[in-house]
């Protein structure tokens, strides 16, 4: 319904005022009452002056630089203007483990003094530096912490990685809260109009946040500030909707193409507001799209389509199982644990889940075959996951025939098949990929009932499919929600009633039973082992230790995952390009213009995508470290198939002697830039010491060595801390590798014993041993290699 021109006018009015007493209160609020509410900005890195600094280091998870301070002391900044107040952003946090009491910091700038709670991460906190606390040119933040003392050499108190600062008057800087506060009122005004509200409607939640900057402003300053920028979104949305009667249609639509493509590019290099405006601009005065046809649902599969499926299957294997024992460079300690759990079950040791792995044992059977006919190696604890990667291309072509057409399905395979995220975690011997897999077995199958005559055998294999989604990632778990979201859209569309589909029910819930029984009765009799690391890693349990309400833990975790796809992705380089965003510019192009036009032909299938795409989040948003790539691979399908609907609909503005040729260019182009990416993303340094580089090569020499044909009179030693690590347990199992005892007289000088000595370990040699100079350079630094006893026949060991 259309509001008529008096009640624009009314409201206009009634906003402005408000925005004018809004504004006053502000602008005269005195500047000593805002010192303890922090304020988000975008300021120079600086490094300050820490008293008493007692060494510098770098945390190796972050991969950042830090200083350290004792646990009570003062932190100078230096300032250029002597009369203006200053922001002081401080990125700090004091190492305590995560079951320990949090750790409590009072900041005192002048005679204002605030506390903060330290989680047991980094954490960023913000101060308000008034005029009175300069001396000498210089900001003095004197600072004391309550809580337990680490102690590592010497007491560690306050690690301090940077410290940003902006200058500007106090007035200033009340205008910014003005204006974020101003976007509420924008926000509200059309949709009061347009719902025809009254005025107590809007007047209600604005005062409502109006007076909570007056009586909480620790929980509103605290927390608010680095999530204000989302207010000024919400303010352009409200904007846009305001504006859509007055759009002057001058350019064509192909430009509003060009601008959206610009916006992705200016969005994912940091210039997110730019690109914002630029597309807000074009939207105003480009002509709308056209009206694309709805989904092509032809069930017949073109011989072309055909030939570029099994192209597309191809190239997927090639960028999941080439240089597969390579890259990545080295075997990380989940990896190998993965590993020597396999050769626990092939000795026997049947088992559901394992407590030391946090995992079920789903992946470690699918493993185990490939470790016994192939010996311990990176190949053979990741070609599971590889074959599983490249299968799921295949699966999801198969689940999407059906329902979207041969068409539609062929694009997301190709996009499955050289998008990195997928790529990535399918090179890891890791159970991630399997449970994508599994969902897409199990919506394929429901999909499929209503069109055979015999639906039992479909129910069985979702069945099946269901079951098995306990036993391999804890993200799998809630995958059975998205099977049932698909059994509700499958009847709402046919309109068939429950009860003509009673044995199909009772045949999948039964099958899904027996299949999940093993995990299921684990869980009932072992219920701490199997939900300890969802415990661990809880956001929950988190932001208790850290003293954060849980909301505001929650709403940080949706911040992240919605700027994962565009703007910052996973910062851990085992899962992805070291922060960069989960999709390229094209997928990313691709991706806003699938959720266009779903919302404009194919609105049922959008909410089931988002659907799909909330569940496969949602493992994400309720754990730490967010955002997650590996916990919310569940995610990654969904994904694919708004961008395969975003390239079907632009492949629609072509002529359709191109879209084959099209086609082709867009899996070799983006197969390509998938390899090369890959590869500088693996032989990065960071890449490499997460994924224990040096440590892998140090045990792959020493499985090689002890392999080598020699006599067997001949024993190898190495430190215990590498015989018992994961790579040890793992890659040596199956070589005549002992534990290094530090005990030259208890070996039996008639034998030969080669030994890996550390090379900072002092050894008194019973008898004077024979230096060996085989091992590579990188290892000289930290081992010695010496022979004991029978020394006489060595030619083996030259041997390659």
């Amino acid at each position: 319904m259309t509001p008529n021109t008096q009640q624009i006018r009314l409201w206009f009015f009634v906003t402005c005022t408000l925005l004018l007493i809004q504004g006053l209160v502000f602008w005269f609020t005195p500047p000593l009452q805002v010192t303890q509410r922090a304020t988000a900005s975008t300021f120079a890195q600086v490094w300050p002056y820490i008293d008493q600094l007692e060494y510098e280091n770098e945390d190796s998870q972050q991969g950042r630089a830090l200083r350290w301070a004792p646990m009570q002391g003062s932190i100078r900044v230096p300032q250029s203007v002597f009369v203006d107040p200053m922001i002081v952003r401080m990125s700090i946090h004091t190492a305590r483990a995560p079951d320990q009491p949090p750790m409590s910091v009072d900041m005192q700038a002048g005679t204002s003094t605030t506390s903060f709670l330290l989680d047991p991460g980094w954490r960023t906190i913000s101060l308000l530096v008034m005029p009175s606390s300069y001396i000498d040119h210089y900001a003095h933040l004197r600072y004391k912490l309550t809580g337990p003392i680490l102690s590592e050499r010497r007491d560690l108190g306050l690690a301090v990685s940077a410290v940003s600062v902006t200058q500007g008057t106090a007035q200033r800087i009340d205008g910014i809260r003005w204006f974020f506060v101003t976007a509420l009122w924008f926000w509200l005004i059309p949709l009061v109009i347009i719902r025809r509200w009254p005025v107590w409607y809007a007047l209600v939640p604005a005062m409502t946040v109006l007076l909570a900057w007056g009586g909480v402003p620790q929980l509103v300053a605290y927390y608010l500030p680095n999530h204000w920028d989302l207010l000024g979104y919400v303010w352009l949305m409200t904007a846009v909707l305001v504006l859509t009667p007055y759009r002057r249609r001058v350019l064509d639509y192909r430009w509003l193409l060009v601008a959206l493509a610009v916006s992705v590019v200016l969005w994912q290099s940091g210039f997110g507001w730019i690109g914002v405006v630029l597309m807000t601009c074009a939207w105003f005065i480009c002509q709308p799209l056209p009206e694309i046809p709805v989904l092509d649902r032809t069930i017949r599969v073109p011989r072309m389509t055909w030939l570029i499926l099994i192209g597309t299957v191809l190239i997927a294997g090639i960028l999941r199982i080439a240089l597969l024992n390579d890259y990545p460079t080295g075997l990380f300690r989940d990896e190998a644990r993965h590993g020597g759990l396999a050769w626990r079950i092939l000795a026997g040791d049947w088992m559901v889940y394992s407590p030391l792995a946090n995992l079920p044992a789903g992946y470690f059977y699918v493993s185990a075959i490939p470790v016994a006919l192939f010996d311990a190696s990176a190949w053979s604890i990741r070609i599971g996951a590889a074959v599983v990667g490249t299968v799921s291309v295949l699966a999801l072509f198969w689940m999407l025939r059906v329902w979207w057409g041969s068409a539609i399905a062929l694009w997301a395979s190709i996009v499955l098949a050289t998008l990195l995220w997928h790529v990535g975690l399918s090179r890891i011997g890791f159970p991630a990929t399997m449970g994508p897999l599994l969902t897409m077995i199990a919506v394929g199958a429901w999909i499929r009932i209503p069109q055979v005559k015999w639906p039992v055998a479909w129910a069985v294999v979702a069945g099946v499919a269901t079951g098995l989604m306990l036993m391999v990632y804890h993200s799998a778990r809630l995958m059975p929600l998205v099977v049932a979201l698909t059994v509700v859209l499958v009847l709402w569309q046919q309109q068939w009633a429950w009860r003509k589909l009673w044995l199909v029910f009772v045949v999948y819930v039964v099958v899904a039973l027996i299949v999940a029984s093993p995990i299921l009765w684990y869980a009932i009799t072992q219920p701490d082992n199997y939900m300890r690391r969802i415990g661990v890693t809880s956001i929950m349990v988190d932001a208790q230790i850290r003293g954060m309400p849980v909301w505001v833990a929650l709403f940080d975790n949706v911040h992240a995952y919605v700027g994962m796809l565009f703007v910052s992705g996973d910062q851990n380089p085992r899962h992805c390009y070291l922060g960069a965003p989960q999709l390229n510019g094209i997928e990313s192009f691709a991706f806003l213009m699938g959720i266009i036009w779903l919302w404009r032909q194919h609105r049922t299938w959008l909410f089931w995508l988002l659907g799909w795409l909330s569940v496969g989040l949602l493992s994400g948003v309720l754990s730490v470290d967010a955002p997650h790539a590996l916990r919310t691979v569940e995610s990654i399908v969904p994904i694919v198939i708004i961008i395969a609907a975003g390239a079907y609909c632009l492949t629609q503005l072509v002529s359709s002697r191109w879209v084959h040729i099209l086609l082709v260019l867009v899996l070799i182009g983006n197969g390509i830039w998938s390899a090369v990416e890959y590869r500088s993303w693996q032989v990065h340094p960071r890449t490499q010491s997460r994924f224990d580089t040096t440590a892998t090569n140090d045990v792959r020499f020493v499985q090689q060595f002890a392999h080598r044909n020699r006599p067997n009179t001949t024993f190898v030693y190495v430190p215990e801390s590498m015989r018992r690590s994961d790579l040890g347990v793992f890659l040596l199992h199956n070589s005549r590798v002992r534990v290094w005892q530090r005990n030259p007289g208890a070996l039996d000088l008639n034998m030969q014993h080669i030994i890996f000595v550390p090379i900072d370990e002092q050894v008194n040699w019973t008898e004077p041993p024979v230096r060996l100079d085989v091992m590579p350079v990188a290892m000289q630094s930290r081992y010695q290699l010496w022979c004991v006893g029978n020394c006489d026949e060595l030619s083996w060991i030259r041997q390659p």
